[in-house]
């Protein structure tokens, strides 16, 4: 089974406790205190506490390796854009352009996380390495805006929903296309003459997303971050009911893309149906 790892990241992105004293993602009232000390006096970027994590090699034959998370979330209350962009440091407003806040923070793992804050609540973010680092970048938002003097209600997060999972892999020979796409078991999307590489789509069965037992409970919205509240709630009953699909994209290389998935399992699944018919289309060198 391929191993999975956060980009940058020594650790493995999945099957790894929680840090010790963060009880659930979120710091204990003494770090929080230091974290915001030292922010407020430059000492520190948001979300750097921790030492950075030493940089990995990417492209390592045999690993999948996560870039990019996006997520959504709801706040409990409507957010007034102007007091969100005062309460946070590093944000950026501009009503004329984009009707949100975007704040972008440093991660544990050296990563740049984008948060988009929406006045209807909705929360967008995207950039992070791990599921758990984009949690708890945006749980720290919320904690923010709740301390704020000019915030109104509490604020809290609910409804954190991951829609899209960037990942790469690289099988350890080149692959002959042609002869993948000549495979009656498999179907595959190759059409040499438009795009290099082949497109292949597995469809993930529901045991194997551990975001359904989520949405049984938190009716997110992938799209619900632009929508109005009573859009939010028809596009949220339409995401629960989508199937979830893995797409990848294979090259002669033996690189490997993979979009679309909702957890890292998804993926880890799609390759794996994937790897035996990789196996039977490897060649000794790098022609298709």
């Amino acid at each position: 089974m391929a191993t999975t790892r956060q980009h940058r990241g020594a650790a493995p992105f999945v099957h790894a406790p929680a840090p010790t004293g963060l009880g659930g993602w979120s710091a204990t009232e003494d770090e929080e205190n230091r974290e915001l000390i030292a922010e407020r006096e430059g000492l520190i970027d948001e979300g750097t506490s921790n030492p950075p994590v030493q940089e990995e090699e990417e492209g390592e034959v045999g690993v999948l390796f996560v870039h990019n998370v996006m997520a959504f979330c709801q706040l409990n209350c409507n957010i007034d854009l102007d007091v969100a962009c005062r309460a946070l440091g590093n944000s950026v407003y501009n009503p004329e352009e984009f009707h949100s806040v975007r704040v972008d923070v440093r991660c544990r793992t050296n990563c740049i996380a984008s948060i988009n804050i929406f006045s209807n609540g909705k929360m967008m973010g995207t950039g992070a390495n791990s599921v758990e680092e984009l949690r708890r970048t945006m749980k720290k938002i919320a904690r923010r805006l709740q301390r704020h003097p000019l915030t109104k209600y509490k604020v809290s997060m609910t409804r954190f929903r991951v829609s899209n999972i960037l990942g790469s892999y690289t099988f350890s020979s080149p692959i002959s296309l042609h002869a993948l796409a000549a495979l009656r078991e498999l179907h595959v999307d190759y059409e040499p003459e438009r795009f290099p590489g082949a497109r292949v789509k597995i469809t993930i069965p529901k045991a194997i997303d551990t975001n359904s037992d989520a949405n049984e409970t938190e009716k997110a919205a992938t799209g619900g971050a632009w929508a109005s509240q009573t859009g939010s709630s028809q596009t949220a009953q339409d995401s629960k009911g989508k199937e979830e699909v893995v797409t990848l994209q294979l090259f002669s290389t033996g690189n490997v893309t993979l979009t679309g998935g909702r957890s890292v399992e998804s993926m880890e699944y799609a390759l794996q149906c994937v790897l035996p018919f990789l196996q039977q289309c490897q060649v000794a060198n790098g022609t298709s």
